[in-house]
């Protein structure tokens, strides 16, 4: 029975990674489409770490596992299919660690872990992929919707 507490408590601090992996995504999209300036925010609060890497900023901020994952870009205006490459960017590779999470699910014995590590990223790729917009906040597949609503204008 404690192997199931253990795997709960590893649940919640893997999330956190997953929530990152997402916003990565979105980071080497931009990346890819030669960005001027790509950043990865984790948490919220007053930073405590900072890095680069491959020419992506990152920064941990002092509360990580509250909420505050964000991935932003700078470049002279994206076009609506570059927005929306971007945008997709984070889904996709939710949906990648589903799957590498369900995969790995097959063969170790912390059998639970993995799969709820599989249906988060799986919740994770879904949910953002559905248009909606709360206040400022626009859910990547609101960002696409929005972008191919532009082009058939």
């Amino acid at each position: 029975m404690w192997i199931i507490g253990i795997e709960i408590a590893l649940f919640f601090l893997l999330t956190p990674f997953c929530t990152a992996f997402h916003e990565a995504g979105h980071a080497l999209a931009a990346k890819w489409k030669q960005a001027d300036y790509v950043e990865i925010t984790i948490g919220r609060g007053p930073p405590f770490w900072y890095t680069s890497w491959r020419g992506i900023q990152i920064i941990l901020r002092k509360w990580i596992f509250l909420s505050g994952y964000i991935a932003s870009s700078k470049q002279k205006p994206y076009s609506a299919k570059e927005k929306s490459f971007i945008a997709i960017g984070g889904p996709v590779f939710s949906l990648l660690l589903a799957a590498f999470f369900g995969y790995i699910n097959l063969f170790v014995p912390i059998r639970y872990l993995f799969y709820m590590l599989c249906l988060f990223n799986i919740w994770i790729g879904v949910i953002n992929l559905i248009p909606f917009k709360i206040g400022q906040k626009e859910s990547d597949g609101y960002t696409i919707y929005k972008q191919l609503s532009n082009l058939k204008s």
